[in-house]
């Protein structure tokens, strides 16, 4: 595997792989708790590669993952996105444009609400006129954490089937997939009413199906939320080595990596 994907913070690349950045054709995921900076650094992948001229196939499955509007105010003017002027008949029209405006520039963003919707998105990459050269599962376990709140049935069959999926994409061409999980504590410390910050919550929802999978893990943590500060460390090495084990990086006031 070469031609690394790269992230803008350089301290965050070490983490990957010996040479910097993220090995083409790897799997990858990141962890932690809410606001640790898993999105903004998928997002950040995923600018990267479009300035390449490659596409990029996102699938939002967070709640307060990428939210269109947003979008538009931060990148509209660096990426010479033409928003129309004129009004639209309803908010999911907006949204509708905004996205679509994204996948002209390369970035494909699908936003689900199921385990049903991640698995069915697999086929919208077939489309594609240019195969991409990332994939990113924000939140890939967002409806498997709801499905185990509620108690009302095992979807670990669909969970595995899901990543079994991707992860074939993944390999047969050579494509680099990145994950994002919530931490255990998300879940399991609601159900036995103990702190969520207890050590004995430190593993990610999904755990023993995710490891089946992937090649790298790294966990982020809030270091200092008043300064932005984040902390992300390496759990689970690429077969290649990686650099620094534990690296600190910062996210600004609009969600940007610095």
């Amino acid at each position: 595997m070469n031609h690394n994907l790269y992230i803008d913070v350089g301290p965050l690349n070490e983490l990957f792989s010996n040479d910097g950045g993220l090995y083409r054709g790897s799997k990858i995921l990141l962890y932690g708790i809410a606001g640790g900076g898993k999105t903004t650094t998928c997002f950040n992948i995923a600018l990267n590669e479009i300035d390449k001229g490659n596409h990029v196939f996102y699938i939002d499955a967070d709640y307060n993952g990428l939210h269109p509007l947003k979008l538009q105010e931060l990148y509209s003017e660096k990426y010479n996105l033409d928003f129309p002027s004129d009004k639209f008949k309803s908010p999911k029209q907006h949204k509708e444009t905004i996205l679509k405006l994204w996948a002209a520039k390369g970035l494909h963003i699908h936003q689900v609400d199921s385990m049903v919707r991640i698995d069915l998105a697999s086929s919208e990459i077939k489309k594609l006129k240019k195969t991409p050269s990332v994939i990113i599962i924000d939140s890939v376990t967002q409806y498997f954490r709801v499905d185990v709140l509620k108690q009302s049935f095992s979807p670990a069959q669909l969970m595995m089937k899901i990543l079994d999926k991707y992860a074939k994409l993944s390999e047969e061409s050579d494509i680099t997939l990145v994950m994002t999980a919530q931490r255990v504590s998300e879940v399991k410390s609601h159900l036995m009413n103990k702190d969520p910050n207890s050590t004995e919550f430190r593993e990610f929802v999904g755990g023993e199906l995710l490891h089946h999978v992937v090649d790298n893990i790294v966990e982020f943590r809030i270091k200092d939320h008043e300064k932005g500060t984040r902390i992300a460390t390496t759990k689970v090495k690429h077969r290649n080595g990686v650099v620094k084990e534990t690296v600190t990086f910062g996210i600004n006031d609009e969600g940007v990596l610095v």
